[in-house]
């Protein structure tokens, strides 16, 4: 498993946010599973949404 740095994740969670915070919470729960893919922290953890 590959992990990001900090400032591409920065830059990812910007990317994605506004989705999040308008998605239902099917669109959320394929949010965060993709971004825990990518990043490789847990779902607890993006806190930045």
């Amino acid at each position: 498993m590959s992990t990001m740095s900090s400032g591409a994740r920065q830059e990812l969670v910007a990317a994605v946010a506004e989705g999040y915070r308008r998605g239902t919470s099917a669109e959320k729960r394929s949010i965060l599973d993709e971004f825990v893919a990518l990043t490789g922290t847990t779902a607890s953890m993006p806190s930045g949404f």
